[in-house]
């Protein structure tokens, strides 16, 4: 045994033999200690632009003792690299013991394909770390133009063809409401405050017109009484007639399609809606005398008035638009005015103006208001009455308690005739 002890002893001094030795008693513990982090990913893959994909789980774990891994402890991220395109945006998902990425690709301008390379790490308790690179190919796709409106600015002249009207993108209610024969406010439909959508895509607009008198089926914008719309801008106006609001209020809804200049080519649409609300017809208020013939008769002492002979007054109407026939004359009470009387007149005739024959007279006139509507009106009948009447005449004289009494003839209160009579105690008086 003392033998068997001193050449083990002798054995152990040697250099090689004692390192190999001293190793064997404490790998189990460097075994424990140095444990390996191991990152088990997918490889490469494919996503579209606005998609948002789930890569397929991977797995984040320490090689060494099952029996103390904890894997709670280990710490996954995922970073962009600087390499590719950065228009994505990716996260780690954890259902432990395994991981994905949950990653988000935007839409880019242009319609070509292209890459975006990402870092995944994970890192142990103890500080080990291991990483790995995926690239992530995404595939281009056209994107439909997204649609907004707002109201477009007053003066349309003075904007450029390639400016965009709101830079902002802002979104407005532009509904709206507008009386027959008003122009309704303009409205631009644009993408994002331009008219390019997100890809870059130039739009082209056309619109169609539904409701009133185009009924369910709806016409085409640009025709006849129908909005105008400027193809390469978007910008709908309106000018609604009478025919589109004849009695009552009418709502008519406006569809404008926005179509990019990709093959094949996607479209979007917008509607809003215009409410056409009808003007009240012209109507005659009054339309009677005025200054001397304002008791509707005319004598010879009033005939040299330089007076308007009649006033008109009216509502609902155009006031430059109003015209007036020449004097008429009234034959039998039973004129009426319509247009197939000449209306060339722009002001009343004056009293002066009365022909000189006596009778009745009016003028007829026409109404217009801003929806086109019109009518004729007749003024009051004015009465020439110049000729004179049979003077009084003395009828009868007779005397009670010395009063004389006298009996006469009425005429009209318009005659400045002055007829005197005297009363005589004689039979040779003439009562005059």
């Amino acid at each position: 045994m003392t033998v068997l002890f001193r050449r083990l002893r002798a054995l152990l001094l040697k250099p090689s033999v004692g390192c190999l030795f001293i190793f064997l008693l404490s790998c189990k513990k460097d075994k424990e200690e140095k444990l390996v982090l191991t990152v088990n990913a997918f490889g490469d893959w494919t996503m579209q632009e606005g998609d948002i994909a789930e890569s397929e789980a991977f797995i984040c774990k320490q090689e060494g003792n099952e029996e103390q891994q904890e894997p709670d402890e280990i710490v996954v991220t995922v970073t962009q690299t600087i390499q590719g395109d950065r228009d994505i945006a990716c996260e780690v998902v954890e259902n432990m013991p395994e991981y994905w990425l949950s990653c988000t690709a935007a839409y880019k301008q242009g319609h070509e394909d292209w890459q975006s390379v990402f870092k995944i790490q994970c890192k142990g308790p103890g500080g080990q770390s291991e990483s790995k690179k995926v690239t992530i190919s995404v595939t281009d796709v056209n994107q439909s133009p997204q649609l907004a409106a707002i109201f477009a600015p007053d003066d349309l002249e003075n904007v450029s063809d390639t400016d965009p009207l709101n830079e902002e993108g802002l979104d407005e209610d532009v509904n709206q409401s507008v009386d027959v024969g008003k122009k309704m406010q303009v409205v631009d439909i644009h993408d994002g405050g331009d008219d390019a959508d997100a890809d870059g895509d130039e739009l082209k607009y056309r619109c169609r017109i539904f409701g009133g008198i185009y009924h369910q089926t709806g016409s085409e914008c640009n025709q006849e009484m129908t909005p105008n719309i400027k193809s390469a801008r978007g910008e709908i106006s309106w000018k609604p007639l009478a025919i589109h609001a004849e009695k009552a209020a009418t709502e008519y809804i406006i569809e404008v399609t926005a179509v990019d200049d990709q093959e094949p080519s996607l479209d979007s649409f917008y509607r809003f809606t215009v409410t056409v609300l009808p003007i009240p017809d012209p109507a005659m208020v009054s339309f009677s005398g005025n200054e001397e013939a304002g008791d509707g008769f005319i004598g010879l002492n009033e005939l040299g008035s330089s007076h308007e002979l009649l006033t008109l007054v009216a509502t609902n109407h155009i006031e430059e638009e109003v015209r007036f026939s020449p004097l008429l004359f009234d034959e039998d009470g039973s004129s009426e005015c319509h247009q197939e009387i000449s209306y060339s007149e722009t002001t009343l005739p004056l009293i002066s103006q009365v022909p000189e024959k006596d009778g009745g007279y009016f003028v007829c006139a026409y109404l217009v208001n801003e929806g086109e509507k019109e009518v004729f009106v007749k003024s009051q009948v004015i009465q020439r009455d110049t000729i004179p009447p049979n003077p009084p005449t003395f009828s009868e004289l007779a005397s009670y308690t010395n009063q004389p009494v006298f009996n006469y003839q009425w005429v009209p209160a318009e005659t400045t005739y002055q007829h005197f009579v005297k009363a005589c105690e004689s039979n040779d008086c003439q009562g005059e």
